[in-house]
């Protein structure tokens, strides 16, 4: 599957192994990074390989791989204004800046990743976990946190 994004595309993909995530990984040229590499045991490995540039000019490819173990897929939010991709996975949130190719904050949930819920109004990101949720700007700065009871 591709997802437009800004000047850019972003090719999702499932794996069955590290060695294969791995694999994909090494073929981007921009470079790539690999979330949830301390996984004790992952149970499914994804990909999101983002085609930098125009037709015209060639493209390039920086690359995200997560290793799962929960269970659970991945979530991807795309923030184009801000060149930004959040992961939500395993029990974490990690936001990633597609000009420095880096990640730009990483937000430990203390329990399973559910969803998110962007609110750009209010400049904020809902990051619901399995018994809670964390407000956070763009940026990561978190602003509130409640996890005292299980969210439906």
């Amino acid at each position: 599957m591709l997802m437009s994004f800004l000047d850019n595309l972003i090719e999702v993909g499932k794996w069955d192994t590290k060695p294969e995530l791995l694999d994909a990984l090494s073929g981007c040229s921009e470079g790539s990074l690999l979330l949830g590499e301390d996984s004790e045991y992952p149970k499914a490995f994804y990909s999101a390989t983002v085609w930098i540039g125009t037709l015209r000019a060639g493209l390039r490819q920086f690359g995200v791989g997560i290793c799962e173990e929960i269970g659970l897929r991945p979530h991807l939010l795309a923030l184009p204004d801000a060149g930004l991709l959040i992961f939500g996975f395993n029990d974490e949130t990690v936001g990633v800046s597609l000009q420095e190719k880096r990640e730009l904050f990483r937000l430990s949930l203390g329990t399973p990743f559910r969803s998110f819920a962007s609110l750009p109004d209010a400049d904020m990101i809902l990051v619901f976990s399995e018994i809670g949720v964390v407000a956070v700007t763009k940026h990561g700065q978190e602003l509130w946190r409640y996890d005292e009871d299980i969210i439906e």
